[in-house]
């Protein structure tokens, strides 16, 4: 008997130190790899996928009822707005949980947060106050966690990493989960204005010689 529950403390210990390896469970930017000109507004999603491993979407264990990732960036080559229009501590260039997969209710009581902690560095927060068996039940196996918009603001390539600080399940026991980072090469300056063709240009000086010798006929 003692054993049966030293086992079992045993396994609850390991999980909460060193998570539940969901092993499918993928965290990426999307798109992996886009090329714009400086100038340009670039998107960057932040996906989770292959969550409840084994069952149809929605549905299943794990579900995801937390996350505290960053996403790292060249501020040389993209730039962000930060501000916070509405108070809310996500900067308004960036959608936390667009789909609603973790306010499943839809009563807007996560604790959230969405800002630069470093010139390079975008920390992206989520704590769902659903109940871990209504998120195990209803919350899809793919969605956006994040979605971002920077702008391009001078030729190069930025890389997108991604470095996982928090990621729970239902009921709050450690995640591991894969990543797949990203880039965004920035081609050159914007798109050029066209030049008019010469012709066009000596439109307008023939167009008065013509009436010059028209009234002096």
């Amino acid at each position: 008997m003692h054993n049966g529950f030293f086992k079992r403390a045993a396994l609850a210990f390991a999980l909460l130190t060193v998570g539940f390896d969901a092993g499918a469970i993928t965290i990426s930017a999307v798109p992996n790899t886009q090329t714009v000109n400086a100038g340009d507004a670039v998107s960057v999603d932040i996906l989770i996928s292959d969550l409840a491993p084994g069952s149809l979407p929605p549905g299943g264990a794990p579900s995801l009822s937390e996350f505290d990732i960053d996403l790292n960036f060249d501020p040389g080559v993209l730039s962000i707005d930060t501000t916070d229009s509405n108070g809310d501590a996500v900067i308004d260039s960036v959608l936390l949980d667009p789909a609603g997969e973790m306010d499943l209710s839809g009563f807007g009581l996560n604790v959230v947060f969405a800002d630069l902690t470093a010139p390079n560095t975008l920390n992206l927060f989520n704590l769902s106050w659903n109940l871990p068996a209504d998120l195990d039940l209803l919350q899809s196996s793919s969605f956006i966690l994040a979605s971002i918009h920077f702008t391009a603001s001078s030729s190069g390539t930025s890389l997108l990493g991604i470095s996982i600080n928090t990621l729970g399940d239902s009921f709050g026991l450690a995640l591991t989960a894969r990543i797949q980072g990203g880039s965004v090469t920035v081609a050159g300056g914007p798109s050029p204005v066209p030049i008019p063709s010469p012709f066009w240009l000596l439109l307008p000086g023939l167009a008065g010689i013509v009436v010059h010798r028209m009234r002096t006929g």
